[in-house]
C-alpha cells in the first residue's frame, strides 16, 4: 500500500551579512574597440544579452555593441555615422525596452542648423550571433531650439521602460532654462521608427532662484498606476548650494499631458556641499527609491539614498531619513550607473569610487574629427567598486541596509560603467573599465538570496525479501539555481545505510538485495545544490524522507491458489 512521505523543506532565507555572501568572479573579457573615449551605459537584455553604446576616438561617432559572457557578438554598429562630424554626438544612454530591443539616445548639436543641442534617439535589437540591427530611422526626440536668445544645450538623457503599458519615457536636462525636459515615446510594434507622445513636458521647480542643472536627473514610470516619477539636481544661483529634487506627474493614460500630484519635495539640500547623478526605481506599491552622489568641501564624498512615497493622489513624501550608503576621502569620483530590483522591495546599489584627474571634454566642431580627452589615471590609483544591498521597511524607517559595504574589485583601471541583473538568486554585476586605451569586462556573481532545492514527492517503495532491487533517485529534487545537484543518503536517524544497501551518488541509484528477516527503514535523503565552485560554504540544501518496505515472496499464496482451483474443479467433476 502505497503511503504519503514526510517532505521536510527550509525556509527561503536572507544573507544579511558579508559573510553569508559569496562575490564570484568570472572570467575578465578583453573588448576589441580600439581606443574610447566613453561608454556610459550598459544595459541587460534577456537570455545572457548585454549590449552598451560607446564612442570611439577614431571617429567620434556613437556606436552600440552586443556581447554575451563569452565576449563581443558581431561587429560594432554605428549609430551617427550618417551625420555631419560637426553634429557632434555625444552622452550615449542605453535602456532595455523588452526581449532583445533596447533604445538609445544622444545628445546631437546643430540639429537645426543652429548652435544649439537636442535629443535624438533610435530602436535597437540585439541578435545572439550577428550585428546589432538598426529599427526604423533615427528620432528627433527634442529638437533644437533656443530660450530667448540663448542656446539651450541637453545633457545626460535617462530612459525609463513602462513594461505595462509599452511606453518609453525620456528626461533630459538644459544648461540654459530652468527645467528638466520629459519626453513619452510610443514604440509600437518595434518594426517600425517609434513616434512622439506629446510636446516636450517642462518640469519646472517652484523655486525660481533654482534651476535644473547641467548633469544627470533620473525618470521611473509607473505603467499599472499612470504615473512618472522625476529626479533632478537643482543649482542655487544666489548661494554655493546645490540639492536633489523630486517630482511626480499623473500621467493620464501615457496620452502626453502631465498633472503633478503636490508640490515639489526636497531630498537633500546641505551647504558647501554639491549633489549629483540622482537616479530613482520604482519598489512596490509606488514607493521609489532614490540614490545620487555628493562631494563636499571637506574633500569627502558620499553617496545617498532615500525612499519617497507616491502612493497618495494628492502629495509626495519622504519615508524615512536620508541614508549614507558609502563616505570616503581623496576620492576624485563617484559614480553609479543603474539600480537593480532585487524583488519584494529589495534592491542593490552598484557604485565605483576612482581616484584620477579629470580633464574636460575638448569638442572642436569645425575640425574632421571631434577630438576628446579622457580622465588622466593617476600612479597611485585604484578603482573600488562596491554594493549595497537595501530593503523598502515601512513608514518609520524607510530604507534598511540588508549587507554591509562590499567590495567587488581593486583594479588600477578606470570604471566606465557598471550595472547588475537580478537571474533567479544570483545578481550578476558586470563592470566596463579601461586600462591604456583597452576596454574590459569585469563579470561577478553574487548570490545573494538563494532557495533550496525542490523535494518531488518519492512513493513508498516496496522490494521482495531476498530479492536485488534497484531505485533510481535523480529526480527526487529540482535544483532552484540551475545549478547540479548531489545526494546523500542515510537511515533516517542519521546512521549510515546497512550494508546490504549500496548508494552510487553518480547515478544516484540505490541498490542492493534484501536479506531475510529484513522489515522496513526509513530513509534520509539530503540534496545538495552546488551553485558555484567558490561558494561551496553556501550550497543550498533540502531533505526529504521515504519509506523502504521488504515483503515475503508471494510464491506460497500462489500455490493456495492452484490448490484451491484443483479443489473446485474436482467438486464439479463430481457433481455432474
Amino acid at each position: 500500500m502505497k503511503i504519503l512521505i514526510f517532505i521536510n523543506l527550509f525556509l527561503v532565507f536572507y544573507l544579511i551579512s558579508c559573510s553569508d555572501q559569496c562575490i564570484s568572479k568570472t572570467e575578465s573579457h578583453k573588448l576589441d574597440l580600439g581606443e574610447v573615449f566613453l561608454t556610459d551605459s550598459v544595459v541587460y537584455l534577456e537570455d545572457g544579452l548585454r549590449a552598451f553604446a560607446y564612442i570611439p576616438n577614431e571617429d567620434g561617432h556613437v556606436y552600440v555593441q552586443a556581447l554575451d559572457s563569452e565576449g563581443l557578438i558581431g561587429d560594432p554598429t554605428c549609430c551617427t555615422c550618417d551625420l555631419d562630424e560637426s553634429m557632434y554626438p555625444d552622452e550615449p544612454f542605453v535602456e532595455w525596452v523588452g526581449g532583445h530591443y533596447f533604445y538609445l539616445t544622444y545628445l546631437v548639436s546643430d540639429l537645426d542648423g543652429e548652435d544649439a543641442d537636442g535629443i535624438a534617439g533610435q530602436l535597437l535589437l540585439a541578435h545572439a550571433d550577428e550585428d546589432v540591427e538598426l529599427i526604423g530611422d533615427r528620432l528627433e526626440i527634442s529638437k533644437a531650439w533656443k530660450n530667448g536668445e540663448e542656446p539651450m544645450s541637453k545633457d545626460h538623457s535617462r530612459l525609463s521602460w513602462c513594461e505595462d503599458t509599452e511606453q518609453l519615457v525620456v528626461s533630459f536636462n538644459g544648461d540654459a532654462v530652468n527645467y528638466m525636459g520629459v519626453q513619452m515615446i510610443d514604440l509600437g510594434d518595434f518594426s517600425t521608427t517609434p513616434t512622439l507622445i506629446g510636446e516636450v513636458f517642462e518640469v519646472k521647480n517652484s523655486d525660481e532662484e533654482a534651476y535644473t542643472y547641467t548633469q544627470d536627473g533620473g525618470i521611473s514610470c509607473d505603467g499599472p498606476n499612470e504615473k512618472v516619477f522625476v529626479v533632478a539636481e537643482c543649482d542655487h544661483e544666489t548661494i554655493d548650494k546645490y540639492e536633489i529634487f523630486g517630482f511626480l506627474y499623473d500621467v493620464s493614460d501615457f496620452d502626453g499631458t502631465y498633472t503633478q500630484i503636490g508640490s515639489d519635495i526636497l531630498i537633500f539640500s546641505e551647504d558647501e556641499s554639491s549633489a549629483h547623478a540622482p537616479s530613482t526605481l520604482l519598489l512596490e506599491d509606488q514607493i521609489y527609491a532614490v540614490v545620487f552622489d555628493s562631494d563636499h568641501e571637506n574633500q569627502t564624498y558620499s553617496v545617498y539614498a532615500q525612499a519617497v512615497d507616491g502612493s497618495s493622489d494628492s502629495k509626495v513624501s519622504l519615508l524615512g531619513d536620508l541614508v549614507l550608503v558609502h563616505e570616503d576621502q581623496d576620492i576624485e569620483t563617484t559614480h553609479f550607473n543603474s539600480l537593480a530590483s532585487l524583488g519584494e522591495s529589495i534592491f542593490m546599489i552598484p557604485y565605483c569610487m576612482d581616484n584620477m584627474d579629470e580633464e574636460p571634454v575638448d569638442a572642436i566642431k569645425d575640425s574632421k574629427k571631434a577630438l576628446r580627452s579622457k580622465p588622466n589615471l593617476k600612479e597611485e590609483d585604484n578603482v573600488h567598486c562596491f554594493y549595497r544591498v537595501y530593503e523598502l521597511n515601512d513608514e518609520k524607517d524607510g530604507l534598511i541596509a540588508l549587507t554591509d559595504e562590499n567590495t567587488v574589485t581593486e583594479e588600477a583601471t578606470i570604471s566606465l560603467s557598471m550595472g547588475c541583473f537580478m537571474d533567479t538568486n544570483k545578481i550578476d554585476y558586470f563592470i566596463l573599465t579601461m586600462d591604456n586605451d583597452t576596454i574590459y569586462l569585469e563579470e561577478f556573481q553574487i548570490y545573494w538570496r538563494i532557495e533550496e532545492p525542490t523535494a518531488n514527492k518519492i512513493d513508498e517503495e516496496e522490494v521482495v525479501v531476498e530479492k536485488d532491487f534497484e531505485l533510481d533517485l535523480s529526480d527526487a529534487f529540482t535544483p532552484a539555481q540551475k545549478g547540479t545537484l548531489s545526494y546523500k543518503l542515510t537511515l533516517e536517524d542519521g546512521k549510515d545505510l546497512p550494508d546490504w544497501m549500496k548508494f552510487d551518488s553518480s547515478k544516484s541509484i540505490l541498490s542492493g538485495t534484501t536479506p531475510d528477516e529484513t522489515d522496513k527503514e526509513t530513509i534520509l535523503i539530503v540534496a545538495t545544490e552546488d551553485i558555484g565552485t567558490e561558494c561551496e560554504d553556501l550550497f543550498p540544501t533540502n531533505e526529504q524522507t521515504f519509506k523502504f518496505n521488504v515483503i515475503e515472496d508471494d510464491v506460497s499464496g500462489s500455490s493456495l491458489m492452484k490448490i484451491c482451483s484443483l479443489l473446485m474443479f474436482l467438486v464439479l467433476f463430481i457433481v455432474f
